[in-house]
């Protein structure tokens, strides 16, 4: 009786530990299905997918910028002897080079990179064309030091971004990601100087890249960005209006065109690129230093002319 009784609590023994193994089974099954709605290849776009996808994309995952460094830690920086005015403007000391290696209030180059990290997708609306949604989402850096936070008043907290994305044949790509103004919106606002300097800039690399895509309208014949050759194709993929990458019109126009590409305007951003359906017509936009489209310090060039813009600095775009 007692050797039957003990062969019973060892198979109890058994059995629990069975469940616990099926049980832990049965949590990795769930955890599998949590994740199969990160399948790139989805027809919908889910939160969860939205933010792995935004959590590999390259140019939001690692930075080597900060942009919009608020007053008090420039001025911390410039007393702690991090950077120097020399030449006419800004740049990093000796003991600054250990931190950055270029300085400004619109935009400062760090030496070694950051890393940010999608906390959170708050929210998923329609875009502007179908097959393109807008997420809007939180993140934060996961790696910011003390002297690069007391040197450019980036926080470690969460900040809200924005992002766009686009479905294509194998699956939906972020096509443009906005981390936020300031990359967290708390920083004061830039000094009017640099931010001056950093419109007049972005106004001339705009009209560079306008003056480019008209030269390749003189040898294609359209602004859509249909491969070089002649007779232009007439493939409708190749054909289709609407908004366009920065890698696509980047491909488009360099280096036959133009030499070297700005990807982004002097705040650090990715400009916003459009055709018109029957490629007849093009706009480049930068959303300025406050990072938001449709507000007053906006830069626009349509069909290669300022439709509007910052003031001063003339450019061959003027009218």
């Amino acid at each position: 009786m007692k050797k039957s009784t003990t062969i019973i609590h060892g198979l109890a023994r058994f059995g629990c530990f069975f469940a616990a193994v099926m049980l832990l089974g049965c949590g990795q099954q769930t955890n599998a299905a949590e994740t199969a709605d990160v399948d790139a290849t989805a027809k919908e776009l889910s939160r969860p997918l939205a933010m792995a996808l935004l959590n590999r994309e390259a140019k939001f995952a690692t930075t080597d910028k900060i942009y919009n460094i608020n007053g008090p830690a420039f001025a911390r920086a410039q007393s702690d002897g991090v950077w120097e005015k020399g030449g006419g403007w800004w740049q990093p000391t000796t003991a600054g080079a250990k931190y950055f290696v270029a300085v400004s209030l619109a935009a400062t180059t760090l030496r070694h990179p950051l890393h940010r990290e999608v906390t959170k997708v708050t929210g998923i609306t329609d875009g502007p064309q179908p097959g393109v949604k807008v997420a809007e989402f939180t993140w934060h850096f996961t790696d910011l030091t003390e002297p690069i936070a007391a040197y450019t008043g980036a926080r470690t907290d969460e900040h809200a971004g924005q992002a766009t994305f686009r479905r294509y044949d194998d699956g939906w790509r972020v096509v443009d990601v906005q981390p936020g103004n300031g990359q967290d919106g708390a920083n004061a606002r830039p000094f009017n100087a640099d931010r001056e300097f950093a419109a007049k800039r972005t106004a001339s690399e705009m009209c560079s890249i306008a003056i480019a895509w008209q030269a390749r309208y003189t040898d294609l014949t359209t602004y859509h960005l249909v491969p070089p050759t002649f007779p232009p194709s007439t493939d409708t993929r190749y054909r289709t209006g609407g908004v366009k990458t920065t890698a696509d019109v980047k491909n488009a126009l360099s280096p036959t065109y133009i030499k070297t590409f700005p990807e982004h305007d002097m705040f650090g951003r990715e400009y916003r690129y459009e055709v018109s359906a029957d490629g007849e017509h093009f706009t480049i936009a930068s959303s300025g230093a406050d990072g938001k489209f449709g507000s007053d310090d906006d830069l626009v060039i349509r069909d290669g002319q300022w439709a509007k813009r910052a003031k001063g600095g003339a450019t061959a775009c003027d009218k």
